[in-house]
């Protein structure tokens, strides 16, 4: 999961430290029938504790692409390829901490970006290479 965060944030900077996206916004989300619901979200484990269902069936979000074209994108392909833009879009809308599908991975997704780019401030000191520094000035 961190390679995936990692390759996010750097896919996002050129070398010139330019921000750029294909995706423009999501906008909105939906469930569908198949979405668990709140009160199914958790198994038991064999030693009696809580478990979230890692699972996002039934949720699909609406994409804003920079070509100005909209479109339905399952929760599972949206995650795959731009996990940061996802889950600042839960916390946002307030899904991370209710939905199942979103609660178990939004918040370890958050915290490991926090983590990835406070490595990078310790990291870099030098000034041959800009791009960490340019992302430690985008995301800070």
């Amino acid at each position: 999961m961190a390679n995936v965060i990692a390759e996010n944030l750097f896919s996002q900077v050129d070398s010139d430290g330019r921000r750029f996206f294909v995706l423009s916004e999501i906008t909105d989300h939906s469930a569908d029938g198949r979405a668990i619901k709140q009160a199914y979200g958790f198994t038991r484990s064999y030693n009696g504790n809580q478990v979230p269902k890692q699972t996002t069936i039934g949720w699909k979000l609406l994409v804003g692409w920079k070509d100005g074209s909209e479109e339905w994108i399952p929760l599972k392909n949206l995650k795959a390829s731009n996990l940061i833009e996802l889950a600042e879009y839960a916390v946002a809308n307030n899904l991370g901490g209710d939905e199942p599908a979103f609660k178990w991975w939004v918040a370890e997704t958050l915290r490991k970006r926090q983590r990835i780019i406070g490595k990078i401030k310790s990291r870099r000191t030098s000034s041959e290479y800009d791009c960490p520094r340019q992302l430690m000035k985008l995301w800070s």
